[in-house]
């Protein structure tokens, strides 16, 4: 009986996590996550081969801020040499929510070897928005969850990244990486888990990330407010894990700077800074476990312009990635300081694998804790006071090769289901 609970819950969580949608009860925010790099993904003994896979799943879904919203997703992998991937996804809502989102993964440049591209927007109307920032102190660490602009608005964006493949490491010889699978779980071309030096392991990339987003809310009897900016992005990041999509060695680590324009938008001029890192330790398999991983992720942001960006940019906690349990950009000053933890745990037994529509190859259950904290400047100690906190469950699952996710996070302040493909850190 519980068995048969938990496959019905978990396959209702993930047909919908399949929908491509970012958050049961928030609307979407642009991932910092960073994107999974050019590979082909395929069953071991095929070394080489591409494969094409493709979704299509329509879903409906009720929450306080749109209503009853109904949708449909698609995405399909395979494209060119075997690393590019489209996806798309669509709802509208009884309270009047219009939402599509639209991606392209991995497109290899025309005439190049190892520039990629990735870009991702968004166009949503929606009927309750919200957005801390204000005079008053809205979004610092001190303040109130209610401390807020709220009012029908809309929030569209676009960025659009571009990865070079450095020749190094596993990107010596080919800059797409070759991973293959058996039951889901690496067993040959793991591109990094060993030796840290860039030139002799893991994928190294370098990326430049224009970007747009223009977030508009008008409260009752009150004058819209504006939030925009035209920026770009430019980041070092070195991904020493075994297998990125789904890693149980190794680590990773970032560096980028990001400055908003004033022309163009309605902002003033900013610059940003953050670093990343992460790391992974496998605990190994069990009579009942498959794979145990612990994951640990620090990251970290600050303001070198006498600006600040604004509230969803630059040093902002609060979303799909960092501190779950909050609203979206529900915390964002000058400086930020996040602390991950997670404990992935991986059971043989699978409820979904006999399922006619999909291949699932395992499912996986994670405990997470957060803890983070916003200030006016970055201090170490001030940083580490009086720090936000949340913790959660999330059900993942390796669906014809997409790894999805639904995390269920609860905070002191309230509590939030964000679905998302692919892991936060």
């Amino acid at each position: 009986m519980i068995e048969t609970l938990f496959a019905r819950i978990l396959t209702g969580t993930l047909l919908f996590l399949l929908a491509g949608t970012s958050a049961v009860f928030c609307p979407p925010d642009p991932a910092r996550a960073e994107s999974f790099g050019p590979a082909l993904i395929g069953k071991a003994g095929t070394e080489g081969e591409k494969t094409t896979r493709s979704l299509l799943i329509p879903f409906a879904f009720r929450s306080d801020l749109v209503g009853l919203a109904v949708g449909i997703g698609a995405g399909a992998t395979g494209f060119q040499d075997g690393q590019m991937s489209v996806a798309g996804t669509g709802y509208i809502s009884t309270q009047k929510a219009l939402v599509l989102v639209g991606a392209v993964s991995n497109y290899r440049v025309w005439n190049t070897e190892r520039l990629f591209l990735d870009t991702v927007g968004s166009l949503g109307t929606y009927p309750h928005l919200w957005v801390f920032s204000g005079p008053d102190g809205a979004g610092g660490n001190a303040s109130g969850k209610d401390q807020r602009l709220s009012g029908r608005g809309h929030d569209n964006w676009i960025e659009t990244k571009f990865k070079y493949v450095l020749p190094w490491g596993g990107g010596a010889e080919n800059p797409i990486a070759d991973y293959r699978l058996k039951n889901g779980l690496l067993a040959t071309g793991a591109t990094g888990g060993g030796d840290w030096n860039p030139l002799s392991g893991g994928l190294t990339y370098l990326d430049v990330t224009p970007f747009f987003r223009d977030q508009t809310i008008k409260e009752s009897d009150s004058d819209e407010e504006v939030f925009e900016t035209v920026g770009v992005r430019m980041g070092l990041r070195h991904d020493n894990t075994d297998f990125p999509l789904n890693p149980t060695v190794g680590s990773k680590q970032k560096i980028a700077v990001s400055h908003g324009f004033d022309a163009l938008a309605h902002s003033d001029s900013w610059t940003a800074v953050e670093a990343e890192w992460s790391k992974f330790f496998s605990l190994g398999p069990t009579d009942s476990a498959s794979q145990r991983v612990i994951g640990i992720d620090v990251w970290t942001a600050g303001t070198l312009s006498s600006q600040r960006p604004p509230p969803f940019e630059g040093a902002t906690l609060g979303g799909i990635n960092r501190m779950r349990g909050y609203d979206n950009n529900r915390f964002n000053d000058r400086a930020a300081l996040y602390y991950g933890l997670e404990y992935r745990y991986m059971p043989r037994w699978n409820p979904l694998k006999d399922l006619r529509f999909a291949k699932v190859d395992w499912v996986q259950v994670t405990l997470f804790g957060e803890l983070g904290r916003v200030a006016d400047e970055w201090d170490l100690i001030t940083l580490n006071r009086d720090m936000k906190y949340d913790a959660g469950v999330r059900f993942s699952a390796l669906i014809n090769d997409y790894l999805g996710r639904a995390d269920f996070a609860f905070s002191p302040e309230t509590w939030h289901i964000r679905v998302m493909v692919g892991l936060p850190f």
